[in-house]
């Protein structure tokens, strides 16, 4: 799918018609609850056999960004900055606008954010990882946060859902995101869509 590039401030209307014109037979989506979650200690494999061109669900609509969507990625920075409590992290050094687009043009790096009404209210990103032991690919959802009025809307599962339906375009075979074990509403999430696993999570600091 093709969409035309939005600004924060457009109409949600606007962007839908868009998007319709470039997909008229979108089916609506409804699903459950919104959350805001980060990396942690659960792997969840979420599958891809169901996944459906999904990219709205009332009165929400989705859409992976790309390189001319420079202020709406910055815009989800801030989200995750909020939603995560770590506005230093996503507001102190935020990337150049030649950065942030040389990012969003790879295809390994799948960003996808949701809008009401025009402004961004949530979103994800990803990154797609080449397999060396076979011809696959894997998907692993790094950040995914909604905005604290939207969640349990329904938010998080669309944009989940929406990125199944990419991953399904590019070929990978599953996805994965981690969660923290105190994080009960990502927790029940992602078991409503995928396998969970019991690992442990390290974090090894680089030498120089």
């Amino acid at each position: 799918m093709s969409a035309r590039a939005v600004t924060v401030n457009e109409n949600v209307a606007e962007i839908m018609a868009a998007i319709k014109a470039n997909s008229p037979s979108l089916p609506p989506y409804r699903s459950r609850l919104g959350f805001c979650s980060y990396a942690g200690t659960r792997r969840h494999r979420l599958g891809l056999a169901d996944a459906a061109f999904f990219v709205k669900t009332a009165p929400y609509v989705y859409r992976r960004l790309s390189a001319s969507d420079i202020a709406l990625m910055k815009r989800l920075l801030f989200v995750f900055g909020e939603a995560f409590n770590e506005l230093d992290t996503y507001q102190d050094a935020v990337p150049t606008d030649a950065y942030l687009a040389r990012l969003l043009e790879r295809r390994d790096f799948i960003c996808i954010v949701g809008f009401s009404e025009g402004a961004v209210i949530g979103g994800l990103a990803a990154y797609e990882l080449e397999k060396f032991e076979q011809d696959r690919r894997e998907i692993y959802i790094y950040d995914l946060a909604v905005s604290e009025p939207h969640r349990r809307k329904g938010v998080a599962t669309a944009l989940i859902h929406e990125l199944q339906r990419i991953a399904a375009e590019q070929r990978a075979y599953v996805i994965f995101v981690q969660a923290d074990r105190g994080d009960h509403p990502a927790i029940r999430l992602y078991e409503s869509l995928g396998t969970r696993e019991d690992v442990y999570h390290f974090d090894i600091p680089v030498t120089r």
